[in-house]
């Protein structure tokens, strides 16, 4: 089983979902897994042949990051969009400025996404520097990011009992089945999952669940109702993965958020797990992190708790303050607990075997000494949150803003100003009479 569902037992969390919606979830593992594993049809790919080398072979500068993995050729299923779900359909691009993205639609009635693994920051460097230098450094800047990391992380999910969907990695066929976008989408090397979706008359829903609210729709509902409720302890669980894995774009844009029968309060589902063991090495992202980015370098010893939990601190800040410290420190050794070698193992063989070839060893390594260094990491999350925590009698007021979306971060150009500027936003929380809009909204 690859992760659809998060296990559960009875002694260790207050609910577990009612089996009708556990034999849902496994029926849709298993068919998305059996749909996969009947095709034949196979191609090699390459998830970014560009990133063999830094611009200029300045690789001291720009760092070695993942060149290796990006560069290698892989063997990976061809998506079949006559016999996957009944049948694909594609709806509409998804993705914005970076991700090249595609919303489709199955005849089971459940929704599907496919996110090529390449990003293009065309979309987001200033037009004063697209045709440049600058814009060449910011696209080899995509090096540092790990090309499988989705299908790692659901296996790491599944075990530590955080919602996800499986992902799998694979390549868009040129198929006339595409319509408008076969030209843009046919040979794209990218990861597949369900997109999910509340129960329907058509979509038998994500775990049943009745209700699924994304951005910014559930900060509008949570300040207009108060009894409404997410369940702090499923996302601290969640949170705690995003730590070990190293996952610091964590803002508020990146959850949505599921009501399933059975469960305490909403529950959390994660969104995007592109800079999950990212690697940011090089002379130039050591100078950015000096001035305040959070490109971080994925290793055994773990980076300061701001940097990791930066971009995610308005939610952190409105959604953890109910959980005292024995509690937090019991659900820290629980998700520690059950990252086992065995786990750490088997999550790392869901990637392409050439992949574990090169990474493999390396990726086990320093994932298990993260593991054991967690109870010391938690103590630091926990005394960030703290003295905020004791100072906030009641909840804050978190707004969804109307405001245009912010530059969106790419390289290691706007990033460091952002960051700082962040960084200096989430000081200013400190005061008991701030609240959540004054931290930006927009991420």
């Amino acid at each position: 089983m690859t992760g659809l569902i998060r296990p559960f037992k009875k002694s260790q969390r207050p609910g577990f979902l009612r089996m009708k919606s556990v034999l849902a979830a496994l029926a849709v593992g298993f068919a998305l897994l059996q749909d996969l594993s009947a095709q034949t049809e196979k191609k090699i790919a390459i998830a970014g042949a560009r990133y063999a080398k830094a611009p200029g072979g300045q690789e001291w500068i720009l760092g070695h990051d993942y060149r290796d993995l990006w560069a290698t050729p892989i063997e990976v299923e061809v998506l079949n969009l006559k016999t996957f779900a009944g049948g694909l359909k594609p709806v509409m691009r998804v993705g914005g400025r970076e991700t090249l993205g595609l919303a489709m639609k199955g005849q089971d009635g459940r929704d599907y996404t496919f996110r090529g693994v390449d990003k293009s920051v065309s979309g987001v460097v200033p037009e004063e520097f697209l045709g440049t230098a600058v814009e060449d450094i910011a696209q080899d800047q995509v090096a540092g990011g790990f090309p499988a990391a989705g299908l790692v992380v659901s296996a790491l999910a599944h075990a530590v009992g955080v919602l996800d969907v499986d992902s799998r990695l694979v390549v868009m066929p040129d198929d006339p089945l595409l319509g408008e976008f076969q030209k843009e989408f046919a040979g794209v090397l990218g990861v597949f999952m369900e997109y999910p979706g509340s129960v329907s008359d058509t979509n038998p829903g994500f775990l049943s669940s009745t209700e699924i609210i994304g951005h910014p729709a559930i900060w509008q509902r949570l300040n207009e109702r108060p009894e409404l409720r997410v369940d702090s302890r499923a996302f601290l669980r969640a949170r705690l993965l995003d730590i070990l894995i190293g996952d610091w774009d964590r803002h508020r844009k990146q959850w949505r958020w599921a009501r399933i029968p059975g469960e305490r309060g909403l529950q959390p589902i994660p969104e995007d797990r592109d800079q999950a063991f990212s690697d940011y090495e090089g002379v130039a992202m050591g100078m950015a992190r000096m001035r305040g980015a959070t490109f971080l370098k994925f290793e055994k010893k773990y980076p300061s708790v701001n940097a990791l939990t930066i971009d995610g601190w308005d939610v952190d800040r409105y959604l953890l303050t109910d959980i005292e410290k024995p509690e937090w420190m019991r659900i820290a050794r629980e998700v520690q607990s059950r990252v086992t070698d065995e786990v750490i193992e088997n999550a790392l063989r869901r990637m392409p075997p050439e992949y574990y070839k090169l990474r493999g060893s390396e990726l086990a390594s320093t994932l298990k000494a993260r593991r054991d260094q967690s109870n010391s990491s938690m103590e630091a999350t926990w005394k960030s949150r703290s003295p905020l925590s004791k100072r906030l009698q009641t909840k804050p007021t978190i707004a969804a803003s109307s405001r245009k979306t912010k530059p969106k971060r790419f390289g290691f150009i706007s990033k460091v100003g952002m960051t700082a500027s962040r960084l200096g936003e989430a000081k200013a929380a400190a005061s008991p009479s701030a609240s959540l809009a004054d931290l930006g909204t927009t991420w």
